[in-house]
């Protein structure tokens, strides 16, 4: 690459940095003026805290609020699977009865990552 193309490619970061830059500013200047009118909304409320205040809006609008992810199976995070030689054969077994990988994984309450490595061969030597 010539001196001159690689002033010219720099130019051009130049003005894609400098136009991210603008991008970047008005997004802070909107986060502003977002937090300012939440800011207001806590003064005019009279509410003593913004806990109150959302308290009191949860309850007027019957909004639910979950805390805690969930899966969208069970609805709690798997364990670590233990591979077993008893578990490994049942899974075999399973899947060579023709059930597809990921109802095993359901069934046995394991990831289909495991299945998978299971019917591949992964935990033979168990």
């Amino acid at each position: 690459m010539t001196i001159n193309n690689e002033l010219l490619d720099l130019e051009k970061k130049l003005e894609l940095l400098a136009k991210r830059k603008e991008e970047l500013l008005e997004q802070q200047k909107l986060e502003a003026e977002r937090l300012a009118k939440l800011d207001k909304l806590l003064e005019e409320s009279e509410y003593g805290t913004a806990k109150e205040l959302v308290e009191a809006l949860v309850q007027k609008f019957n909004v639910r609020i979950s805390l805690i992810s969930t899966s969208a199976t069970s609805g709690k995070r798997r364990k670590r699977t233990k591979v077993t030689a008893d578990l490994r054969d049942k899974v075999k077994g399973a899947v060579a009865e023709g059930y597809s990988k990921n109802q095993v994984s359901k069934n046995f309450e394991i990831s289909y990552a495991v299945v998978n490595k299971i019917v591949d061969g992964a935990y033979d030597a168990l």
